[in-house]
């Protein structure tokens, strides 16, 4: 746990499980009239579904300016890989456009590789308003 202030008034915020869309939604309502500024959580996909889904409610009824980037490797790193129960990418994000977040998804790809769309990608959501995620595969 713990913040770090940058000098240019940015933060890079490290937080417990559940934290890190409540607390990108606290930055960008802290800094609404800042057309600059830009909060973006990053979530595992193991996290999602149960630390995650009641901050990204919460962001989308308040129509938070933050973009959410789902890291999904498909397993989880705190159990050496082992594939956790958790919810498919085609469901879960079907049921967050239902709840109205507009979803995108993309695969990351190694330095060199031809296919670079997921840069792309991250940067039209960077540029847009709202609340919008990103589910990204690697």
């Amino acid at each position: 746990t713990g913040l770090l202030a940058l000098a240019d008034h940015g933060s890079d915020v490290k937080m417990h499980m559940g934290g890190a869309v409540p607390i990108a939604a606290g930055w960008s309502r802290a800094r609404v009239d800042e057309a600059d500024c830009l909060a973006v959580a990053v979530v595992g996909d193991t996290n999602l579904p149960h630390s995650e889904w009641l901050g990204l409610i919460d962001a989308i009824h308040h129509s938070d300016d933050l973009l959410v980037v789902i890291a999904d490797n498909g397993s989880s790193e705190m159990t050496q890989h082992i594939v956790t129960p958790r919810l498919k990418p085609e469901p879960a994000r079907a049921s967050l456009e239902a709840a109205g977040l507009p979803c995108a998804t993309s695969t990351l790809t190694a330095e060199g590789d031809p296919d670079q769309r997921w840069i792309e990608v991250l940067a039209e959501l960077a540029h847009a308003r709202g609340p919008r995620l990103l589910w990204l595969a690697f």
